[in-house]
């Protein structure tokens, strides 16, 4: 069996700077940056690309880097469309919940000990932006612009009256038409 150096808690539990709302990306950022400043011991980030406007696409890898055995990985991955919030909510409250029970629980500790779990809190910062910022309840994709009917012009297309009713609808009615 081998020894590992015990790593000592050296933090206080841990809580969110902007409590109550929907973060938009920019607070995402400093409530994450804040984690591993107060954990650096636990945590580690990597900027893995960038969003369609330019934003930091975050990855924090949460372990006990002091444990050099092979470690098993989990992901999360949150928010990844923009009508869903709530996703990268639960994302920090995760983050949160493993670092204030680490040497609190022995199973969170058994975990963070020996799991690499990687934490992405939002995949889609322009379109949280747009939800929590703008009010865009709407919006269910990035930013990205897109050609849905492949005519080389990008999201320029109004919506279609398809079936000639004066209506725009987006579901089709079908009729019985005998037994």
């Amino acid at each position: 069996m081998e020894i590992y150096p015990e790593l000592e808690r050296d933090w206080d539990n841990l809580s969110l700077l902007y409590y109550n709302i929907y973060h938009n990306s920019t607070e995402i950022d400093e409530e994450i940056n804040r984690f591993h400043e107060l954990v650096p011991e636990l945590i580690d980030m990597e900027v893995i690309g960038q969003s369609y406007l330019g934003k930091n696409l975050t990855a924090l890898k949460i372990t006990n880097e002091l444990r050099t055995n092979q470690k098993a990985k989990t992901l999360v991955v949150a928010q990844h469309h923009a009508m869903e919030p709530i996703s990268a909510e639960a994302a920090l409250r995760f983050i949160i919940y493993l670092l204030n029970n680490y040497q609190v629980d022995d199973d969170i500790t058994s975990f963070i000990d020996n799991q690499e779990i990687y934490v992405i809190p939002t995949l889609n910062p322009d379109g949280l932006d747009r939800y929590v910022d703008e009010n865009d309840h709407w919006l269910r994709k990035n930013l990205r612009s897109w050609d849905d009917d492949s005519d080389g012009l990008f999201d320029e297309d109004t919506w279609e009256d398809v079936n000639l009713d004066g209506v725009i609808s987006s579901f089709d009615v079908y009729e019985k038409i005998g037994e």
